[in-house]
């Protein structure tokens, strides 16, 4: 099985309105993708951030939102990396129900077994992102 190489960079980067309308481009179809009810509310949010982290998820599976937060300045360089960002941190919002399993646990279950859950859910993250990528490419 031979891997495709890395995208290559743009040669200059995307503005922030280009980013944010990929993204949401990204959000419509990863959401479809990973069949989230229309009765979730996703909101996408972009910040200037700094460091490597590309995004993150807040979930309220009370209310059935969640917030995605986007390194705009991290992700300006590669419209792959924002399909792909968009497409992981859906993929957590299908796992969030698996999270209400963990709160009910008593407080002496929160060490290492969390890392363990916590490690399992990325893992299994990653491997959903991977689908979306091989099922779902980004079209940029």
């Amino acid at each position: 099985m031979t891997r495709k190489a890395p995208p290559a960079p743009l040669s200059q980067a995307w503005t922030g309105a280009q980013v944010e309308a990929h993204a949401h481009a990204a959000l419509t179809a990863a959401l479809n993708y990973f069949r989230i009810p229309d009765h979730w509310e996703v909101t996408l949010c972009f910040s200037g951030g700094d460091g490597d982290n590309a995004g993150e998820v807040h979930v309220d599976q009370t209310y059935l939102r969640a917030t995605i937060t986007l390194n705009t300045e991290y992700l300006r360089t590669s419209p792959q990396k924002v399909w792909e960002t968009v497409g992981h941190e859906v993929a957590h919002i299908a796992l969030a129900p698996f999270d209400a399993f963990w709160v009910g646990l008593p407080d002496k279950t929160q060490g290492k077994q969390r890392e363990q859950y916590i490690r399992a859910v990325e893992n299994t993250v990653v491997q959903l992102t991977r689908m979306w990528l091989r099922d779902h490419p980004d079209p940029a």
